[in-house]
């Protein structure tokens, strides 16, 4: 038999946080963290220690039905790309 419970019961017996399913990412749209984080690159930008930054400019696919698209990439003065990813936890 299968047991049903309210979203409430289930966070008390399993936890969950604050009691709000986290928001889906829209594509495009940097949440918190990001925009913080976009705010150091920019002072890196200005600073010279990066020539530029992208955010979410490359999509990778990894295997049929599976990619991966990294938050920043940015480019140092030497060149070379670097990709970031940011977590707000």
């Amino acid at each position: 038999m299968t047991e049903s419970m309210t979203a409430a019961t289930f966070r008390q017996r399993f936890g969950g946080g604050k009691g709000r399913p986290r928001s889906r990412h829209k594509p495009g749209e940097m949440n918190k963290t990001e925009a913080r984080y976009a705010g150091e690159l920019e002072r890196m930008k200005t600073s010279g220690l990066i020539v530029d930054w992208w955010f979410e400019s490359v999509t990778f696919k990894l295997a049929d039905d599976t990619r991966y698209t990294p938050d920043f990439m940015l480019m140092h003065t030497s060149g070379e790309l670097e990709f970031h990813e940011t977590k707000g936890f």
